[in-house]
C-alpha cells in the first residue's frame, strides 16, 4: 500500500486541536530520529530516550557508523538535558530483555 505524505522535519508544527506538537530532531538511534514537544511542556521521545536507557546506535551499523551515531546521540542528549526543568518527559517503550 502507499500513500502520500509531507514528512515532518525540526522545527515543525503540528496542530492537534488547540495544542501543537513541535518536532526536535534528535538523531542518534537513527539518523530520522525525532522527539515531540508538545505545548511546550511536555516530551514525547520516541526511540531516543527509553525509561532506562538510550536508543543504541550500533543496530546494524558498521563500528564508523555506530561511532558516528553514537557522537550525534550524544548531541540530541544534550539538547533535551537543556530543555526547562519542568518539562515532563515521557520515556519509549522498554522491550522484553532490554532495549
Amino acid at each position: 500500500m502507499s500513500f502520500e505524505y509531507s514528512p515532518l522535519r525540526e522545527g515543525d508544527a503540528v496542530r492537534v486541536g488547540s495544542n501543537a506538537l513541535q518536532v526536535l530532531h534528535t538523531p542518534g538511534h537513527t539518523a530520522e530520529s525525532v522527539c515531540y514537544l508538545l505545548d511546550e511542556r511536555t516530551l514525547f521521545t520516541g526511540d531516543t530516550l527509553f525509561l532506562a536507557a538510550v536508543g543504541r546506535p550500533d543496530l546494524e551499523a558498521t563500528t564508523e557508523q555506530s561511532r558516528r551515531r553514537a557522537h550525534m546521540l550524544h548531541a540530541s542528549l544534550q539538547r533535551l538535558v537543556a530543555l526547562p526543568q519542568e518539562t515532563v518527559v515521557l520515556g519509549a517503550y522498554e522491550r522484553a530483555g532490554g532495549v
